[in-house]
């Protein structure tokens, strides 16, 4: 329990880390270019030693673990990427600009990864190398993943493995992927037309999708009975919920 008032600039999101889940958290943010580092006292954490950035961040600072060493990553709004050990040292030296898209960056295949306008998938691995990658879609895209899967989603045509789903027109969620019983789904809603739509790993429609929606869903199996639940919202004081009960999807 500690309150914290910064003098200045409005600060920038807040991001918590617990590097190794003993609650001994760390509590990261920036003010314009200035970034500070607090511990569960509220104190702030003398040993932690990057204090600024060349151009103000553009997201949260985020906290991945790969093989069990610790990284910091900021990326800035001039298109500097900042890879940092848990002091705030460079442990990995980058000295490129990248035109960043709007998604964030992510963990995947091992590796830090991220999409720019050109839609280009771009990942530097632990010891800095980098390779890219062309998805081929416009600099709107947006990206979602879990583990090794990747959801790319351009206008209205969602990718995927290697497979692609095209769907109806409309304005589109984030995608979301879920795991239940190491059988992945995926999917999307069309807030615009109220569509919910699911699908598997290979982006194969679930059978009696989609449904009516008018909001992201979450899926889960919410009285532990084996079935799962999809709760999404109905109108603006109603939720609904669909069960899939016999590997088909049933309105309740």
């Amino acid at each position: 329990p500690f309150k914290q008032n910064c003098k200045g600039a409005s600060l920038g999101a807040l991001s918590v880390f617990d590097y190794d889940s003993t609650r001994e958290y760390r509590f990261v943010f920036s003010q314009g270019k200035n970034i500070y580092m607090y511990d569960n006292r509220g104190e702030k954490v003398k040993g932690f030693t990057f204090s600024k950035t060349n151009s103000e961040p553009i997201e949260a600072p985020k906290h991945f673990k790969i093989k069990g060493a610790d990284f910091i990553v900021l990326r800035e709004i001039n298109g500097q990427i900042d890879l940092l050990g848990r002091t705030g040292e460079t442990r990995i030296k980058n000295t490129k600009k990248y035109a960043f898209s709007d998604n964030e960056i992510m963990l995947y295949e091992g590796t830090f990864a991220f999409t720019d306008l050109n839609g280009n998938l771009i990942q530097i691995d632990p010891d800095g190398k980098e390779k890219t990658k062309s998805l081929r879609v416009n600099a709107t895209h947006k990206t979602t993943h879990y583990k090794n899967q990747l959801v790319v989603l351009e206008d209205n045509i969602l990718f995927s493995k290697g497979e692609k789903a095209v769907l109806d027109f409309g304005v589109y969620t984030l995608p979301k992927i879920f795991d239940f019983n190491k059988k992945i789904y995926i999917s999307i809603t069309d807030i615009q037309n109220n569509k919910v739509y699911l699908f598997n790993e290979n982006l194969t429609p679930i059978h009696k999708f989609p449904v009516f929606g008018s909001e992201a869903i979450d899926l889960v199996d919410m009285d532990l009975d084996g079935n799962l639940e999809i709760l999404t919202k109905d109108n603006e004081d109603s939720l609904i919920v669909y069960i899939e009960k016999v590997k088909s999807l049933l309105l309740q």
